[in-house]
């Protein structure tokens, strides 16, 4: 039995993706699981990391405050309606324990890959 295997060119373009990262500070319930809440914004559509800053915590008697940097992809939007977008993403998460929130626009900086 003989097998033979063409090689198959095809047409490719690199195209460099457009990663940006954003700090937000969180108001979160101390009863709040901090892993679940990471786990939901990291299933935003165009969110791909999100890290907590460390030693930026503070704790209060009813809730903690994290800073959280937030890498996404906006995939064919700007970047400031994407935010927008972020916003009212996590506004939706207040029954998971972010009681406010603060995306803080000035620390809005693209990655370079």
């Amino acid at each position: 039995m003989r097998i033979k295997i063409r090689k198959k060119t095809s047409l490719c373009e690199e195209i460099k993706p457009k990663i940006y990262e954003v700090t937000c500070r969180l108001k979160i319930k101390k009863e709040a699981n901090r892993e679940a809440l990471k786990n939901d914004i990291r299933a935003i559509t165009g969110v791909t990391i999100v890290t907590s800053v460390s030693g930026s915590e503070h704790k209060t008697e009813m809730h903690s405050y994290q800073n959280m940097k937030i890498k996404f992809q906006p995939y064919q939007m700007d970047p400031a309606d994407f935010l927008q977008r972020l916003a009212e993403s996590l506004r939706k998460l207040s029954p998971r324990g972010v009681a406010s929130f603060d995306i803080m626009h000035k620390t809005l900086k693209r990655i370079e890959l």
